[in-house]
């Protein structure tokens, strides 16, 4: 099967006005920090969305899931804050995604989260917003 039969059978298949409500759920979270990385940290906009709308396709097409925000929502608040360059807020994305697949492939993201106590989350979730604000 080649990826435009995939691509074909996904739109056929899976996406409806729910996937595109989604979407944009998703992107109105996103692109305040675009702006902030572009304006703050000054990355190059043009490379920004093309390693975005890659990701996007790639993980939509093999994985059938969505672009997961959270972490790079946290990446985003203290870059921004911080005002980092734009080589490291590249290698800490970077090195991120590395630690997510070694995660992923070792089957240890589910004990995490499971053990993970949600006001652990919550009080990491209220520190960054606090350090963004």
């Amino acid at each position: 099967m080649t990826s435009l039969t995939k691509i074909r059978n996904f739109i056929k298949e899976k996406f409806s006005i729910y996937e595109l409500s989604g979407a944009f759920g998703d992107w109105g979270i996103l692109v305040p920090f675009i702006i902030g990385y572009i304006s703050i940290v000054k990355i190059n906009p043009a490379g920004i969305f093309l390693c975005l709308g890659l990701t996007n396709i790639y993980l939509g097409i093999i994985y059938d899931l969505p672009l997961p925000v959270q972490p790079q929502k946290s990446i985003g608040t203290v870059a921004i804050s911080q005002k980092w360059t734009p080589e490291k807020v590249i290698s800490t994305g970077f090195g991120t995604g590395i630690i997510w697949i070694i995660l992923a492939k070792i089957k240890i993201l589910n004990k995490i989260s499971d053990k993970m106590p949600k006001v652990v989350i919550r009080g990491i979730q209220l520190g960054l917003a606090l350090v963004l604000g």
